[in-house]
Formats: structure tokens, sequence, C-alpha cells
């Protein structure tokens, strides 16, 4: 419910802060998206807007990095002018910034009726984010809202549709949350409701609707669709999984929650399609190369024939298409002939293609190991796309598959960059995370270098974390934030609001002589309190 209208009106009260604000630049890094990046001039506010499915959005943020490629200079027009106003059209998902020349329309609709213009002051489209040549030059057209009473739906309606469409404009999910409070089903039919459930539903609605529209905190729960943005606690949910004080701060967590998730379906859909046709192809090799049977049974049918027809008495007749002869043990065998060739020539043919049968046995003798071999990498490549839990250890993965699927020898599990989880943080720092006890100590004893920072959850159980150096620098304050975060994450305390993580060079880092596996000892150690999460530029 990232674009539902009552989230609406909380997006544009924290964008009532930016009044005042001068837009200096508008840019897009993906299709169908645009960045405001606004300044008051000390800080700068990033305005993100998504308009394709299912990320449909519109939030603040106030940290976002411009891409160094593949970014391009959109709305020029209104580039330099200050806001003047932000407000929300009643009843409808569409939001206005007022800047001094221009007029900008946030359509947030979903899907292709969701768009962005920019409009002079008589009304005409100077900009559009989509189907520019549709669009500017003509007069802005905007859409009413088409919402009834209650009282206006046919009377074999249903009750969650006329309540999820009706002028409370609150949408199914609310909907619903009101009909679990009251305890009516979701299927009961308009007509068949007392006026007494009726009022209790209709009282409940204004209670719920003014319930979202003051509320100040906002909720993810964990749904079969993913993860669902509430402005209040749902009953008809278990607990929520995070609760946020910032309305943009929620959106941009499902947002790109869901930008991971689909990059990491498709990745994983498109590698491990790859795998299993390659274990399929190799599987059929396999099976082919074992029937050994059926090989020599055609080496020995060809000898055969050829020294049978080494015994015809006229070895230089031709123009015959079939012989049938008698073999050793009398029996009558039919053997087809070339009729270009004579009896002789057939014969010497019927030899040659026995001894190329056992020639295709001895091959295929030679190259049965090598083929079960690659069936194994490949079988163990499937196995750590299936333990990959973000979208940086699969393209790890991918780059491995020429060499997993080639001739090369290669042991795939020996290989470091997929032995660890493994987090590029940018600026040339990386974070390597253990994947169990025994990994842990690999990762901790061997891995790792003596200047390398060392994190871990402190009091609770966890993965090892190593933050490799850069020249023997100690990383900024900000990097090692965000590797205590991973650490947190990746420990029995992850469902905290904050942990404890403690953190030292590897160097202050020992194991004491017969401490159970993955257990170490440390000094000189610090300790920061932190969220335990991914950063959100990391895709999972």
């Amino acid at each position: 419910m990232i674009i539902h209208y009552y989230t609406l009106y909380h997006v544009v009260k924290e964008l009532q802060s930016l009044i005042g604000c001068r837009l200096e630049e508008c840019f897009s890094q993906e299709r169908n998206s645009l960045v405001f990046k606004f300044s008051d001039g000390i800080n700068d506010y990033y305005l993100l807007y998504f308009g394709s499915q299912p990320n449909t959005s519109l939030f603040l943020k106030k940290d976002y990095s411009r891409a160094r490629k593949n970014t391009v200079d959109l709305f020029d027009s209104v580039v330099g002018e200050v806001l003047q106003n932000v407000f929300l059209h009643e009843n409808n998902r569409i939001i206005q910034l007022d800047l001094l020349n221009t007029k900008i329309f946030i359509y947030l609709f979903g899907g292709s009726n969701s768009n962005l213009f920019a409009v002079n002051h008589g009304g005409i489209i100077i900009e559009s984010l989509k189907a520019r040549k549709e669009y500017i030059g003509s007069e802005l057209d905007l859409p009413k809202p088409n919402m009834p009473e209650i009282a206006q739906f046919a009377k074999d309606s249903k009750i969650i549709d006329a309540l999820s469409k009706c002028s409370y404009n609150l949408g199914r999910y609310y909907a619903e949350e009101i009909l679990y409070r009251v305890e009516i089903t979701a299927d009961s039919i308009l007509q068949e409701l007392s006026e007494e459930k009726m009022d209790l539903i209709l009282s409940t609605a204004e209670r719920v609707r003014a319930e979202c529209f003051e509320t100040s905190e906002y909720y993810h729960y964990e749904t079969e669709d993913g993860l669902l943005l509430s402005l209040i606690p749902l009953m008809k949910y278990s607990n929520w999984k995070e609760k946020f004080s910032n309305v943009s701060d929620a959106i941009a967590r499902r947002v790109f929650s869901d930008i991971r998730k689909q990059s990491y379906n498709s990745l994983y859909k498109e590698l491990f399609g790859k795998l299993r046709r390659e274990k399929s192809r190799l599987e059929k090799n396999i099976e082919m190369l074992r029937d050994e049977a059926s090989i020599v049974e055609r080496a020995d049918k060809y000898r055969l024939f050829g020294e049978l027809l080494l015994s015809y008495p006229n070895p230089k007749n031709k123009s015959i298409k079939e012989i049938i002869l008698k073999d050793y043990e009398g029996k009558e065998i039919e053997i087809p002939l070339d009729d270009k060739k004579n009896i002789l020539e057939n014969a010497n043919k019927y030899f040659e293609k026995s001894r190329k049968a056992k020639e295709e046995y001895r091959i295929r003798k030679k190259r049965l190991p090598d083929l079960e071999l690659k069936l194994i990498r490949i079988e163990n490549a499937m196995k750590l796309l299936n333990e990959a839990e973000t979208y940086r250890e699969l393209e790890i993965t991918g780059k491995k598959l020429k060499e997993i699927t080639g001739n090369k020898t290669m042991d795939i599990q020996e290989n470091t960059a997929t032995k660890f989880r493994e987090f590029n943080l940018g600026e040339g720092y990386i974070v390597y995370v253990g994947r169990n006890a025994s990994n842990n100590d690999e990762l901790t004893m061997k891995f790792a270098k003596p200047n390398d920072y060392w994190f871990h959850a402190r009091g609770s159980g966890g993965s090892h974390v190593v933050l490799r150096i850069i020249k023997d620098e100690k990383p900024p304050k900000e990097i090692m934030k965000k590797t205590a975060s991973i650490a947190a994450y990746y420990s029995q305390a992850r469902n905290a609001k904050y942990v404890p993580v403690a953190y030292t060079q590897k160097k202050y880092v020992r194991k004491p002589k017969g401490a159970n596996t993955g257990s170490v000892v440390m000094t000189k150690e610090e300790v920061v309190m932190v969220e335990p999460k991914l950063p959100e530029d990391l895709e999972k």
C-alpha cells in the first residue's frame, strides 16, 4: 500500500519540509523513474519517483548517489525553480508540486497510468516522463475520482467490494481489517446485513480512517505477496515485522526490498535454468556412454557380417542389395549390401564399421569420467545457487558458469568468492561473512589478513565478519558502521532493534587450543550499537 491515498497523505506532509528549497537537478537512472534533487543551501534532499509496477512510489531520501554512467538529465525547464507548495488532490492519488513558474503533477495510480508532468501557468504540458510525444503541448486532463457512497452500491454486492471502493477510500487491506474487527465475513452480501451491523461497519471505518490520518508510525507486515506497508497495526495479521517513524523510510525499505527480490529471482531463474539444461544434457550423454552392451553388440554384429561375406563363393559379385547367409550355428542372417560395391568391398565396409564401433567404445570409456566429474560440478553449482542469499553471491556464481560448464577442472566449492558471503560496500571495501561454524574458522583463521577488521555480534551467536582493508588504512566510519550492521544481521539477534557489535583487527583475534569450531577470543575490542540490516544499496 505504498501508493494508498492515506499513505500519500503522509508523504505530502513530509514533502512540505521542502517548501522554499531550490530544485537543483532532475535525472533518471532507470526506465520510468525520476530523481528530484532539492537543496536548502546547506543540505540536499532527494525525491525519488518510480513509475513502474509493482514499485510505483514516491518518497524522500536524504542520502542518494547519482550514478557515474547510464544516467540522463530530464525536466530541464524546471531546474532552478523554488518549491512554493505541495499538496495531495482530494480523494485522488495525484501529488502536486507548485514551483514559481510551473507545476509538477505526480500521478501515482500504478502501472501505465502513472506518470509525471510539468505544466505551465496556461495548463499546457511542457514535460512528461512517459510518452513525451503524446503529451507535450497538450492540455493536462486531471482524472476525477469515482468513489460512490456505500449506500449507492447494488444490494447484491459483497461488503468487501463496497467497502474497498466506496468514498472512504479504504482499499482492500483496510476494508479487510475493518471486517475482521467487527467479525463480519468479507463475502457477506449488503442486503443481508442488518442496519445494526452496517452501522457498526461504518463507525469502525470512520475510526480506521482517523487512525490512518493521525498515525506517526508505519508498519511492515510479511504476507504471501511480500512486504505490506500499513499506517496502523493490523489485527488480522501476526506481529508486524518492522516499524518506522518516517513514512519515506517505510516506503523506501519496501521498494528496495522488492527490487532486490525481483533482481535476485530473475538472475536465479536465468542461472538455474542454464545449469538445469546442462545437467540434463550431461545425464543423457552419460546414460548413453554407460550403455556398453549396445556398442559391443553392434561391433560384434558388423564383424560377423564381414566374416560371413568373406566366405561367399563369388566375392566379386555386384548389384546385390541384400544377401542371406548362415552363421556359425547354421542360423540364417539377412545382410544389407551396397549394390554399388562387390561382396568383398561390402565385407571390408563391415570390418571398418566394426573397427569404428570399437573405437567409439574406447573413446566413450575415456570421456565418461570427465563427464561424470563435470556433472558433479554442475550439481555443486546448483547447491551454491540455493545457498546464495544475495544478488551479489548469484553474480559471483554466474561469472564462474563458463568455467563450471566448460572443460576446465575446478572445484567450485573451494573458490573463495563463493565460499563466503560477499558484500561490496563501495570505495573498494569488501566484506566477507562466514556461512557456518567451520566456515567461520576458515574465514577468520586462514582467509583474513592481520590488519583486516573482524566483527561479531556481542553476546549472541552469529557469523564471523571480515572487512578487507585497503592500504592498511582504517576504513571510514560509515563503512565500519555498515559492516557492523551486516554482522548484526547475520546473528541470532537479527530481530532486535539495536545490537551491540564488537570489532577489532584480526591480529587481535585468536583461537584457544581445544576451542569448539567457530569459537575465538578477541582483545582490544571496541563496541558499536547498530541496527541489524543489510545496507539498502546492496542487492539481496
